[in-house]
């Protein structure tokens, strides 16, 4: 025997068949039926519905609100409220504008700067380094210095290699004695 109603993920689920096509088992999201009777039509899949107070268990008409999914996910992130709506503010390196990222974003060093503006113009700055065999001056970006870049070229790199990695033979075999 089914139950009437269900409750996974913090949502409630009725028992609706002939609404339920695409859902599993004739379930449908109660909030999804409760907005497709005050609008008397089926919602369309990319119609997304918003608990106004927060609570995805208060289906009550007042507080479902129809929004596009982008609409939807703009208003989390916008709002910086709980779950995964959470945002962190930033500053920006380049201009010193404040942004909001998601912590998500911050961890994986995405989204350092406000714009692509100020992305790009972090990305054409140049720093001077010296070349670790040389001695020659170079510019690089920023980033190739954080990755180990130490010679201005290949050449330079391979003779450094030579001279204090005693590890590689004439041959270009891998010196086993070592």
């Amino acid at each position: 025997m089914k139950k009437e109603v269900i409750i996974s993920k913090g949502r409630a689920y009725i028992q609706k068949p002939e609404l339920a096509k695409p859902y599993k088992h004739g379930y449908i999201a109660r909030a999804r039926y409760v907005m497709s009777c005050i609008l008397g039509r089926t919602l369309l899949s990319e119609e997304h519905i918003h608990h106004i107070n927060g609570n995805s268990l208060d289906d009550s008409p007042e507080n479902l609100q129809l929004l596009t999914r982008a609409d939807h996910i703009r208003l989390h992130r916008d709002k910086g409220g709980g779950g995964r709506g959470k945002t962190m503010d930033k500053t920006c390196p380049i201009c010193g504008n404040s942004f909001k990222v998601a912590p998500s974003d911050a961890r994986r060093g995405k989204a350092k700067y406000c714009s692509l503006k100020c992305r790009d113009k972090a990305r054409s700055t140049k720093v001077t380094i010296s070349c670790l065999h040389c001695g020659k001056t170079f510019a690089v970006a920023p980033a190739h210095v954080r990755d180990g870049r130490k010679f201005c070229s290949i050449k330079c790199k391979a003779a450094y290699q030579k001279e204090h990695h005693n590890i590689w033979t004439e041959g270009g075999r891998r010196n086993r004695s070592d």
